[in-house]
């Protein structure tokens, strides 16, 4: 293993054992993020909210709601 190690450095075994177990990887990451930022989606969750109501506000008032709409349909259109 140290011979690896000095070969390939330790972030490549890091790497290797991210992509050999992703869903354990997956909660490493996010427990470690956790730790550094706490619990983001609650503490935003409000926020979060009043920027939707005043974004969908926005969109109503310019009436940029339909156009935006009609674009997004026409892109998928081309899409298939």
């Amino acid at each position: 293993m140290q011979r690896y190690l000095r070969e390939y450095g330790t972030r490549k075994c890091e790497a290797n054992a991210v992509v050999t177990t992703p869903d354990a990887a997956r909660d490493l990451v996010r427990e470690a993020i956790e730790l550094i930022v706490g619990d983001a989606l609650t503490r935003f969750a409000e926020k979060r909210r009043v920027v939707e109501a005043r974004y969908a506000e926005l969109l109503e008032q310019t009436k940029l709601s339909g156009l935006l709409t009609h674009v997004v349909e026409s892109d998928d259109e081309e899409d298939n």
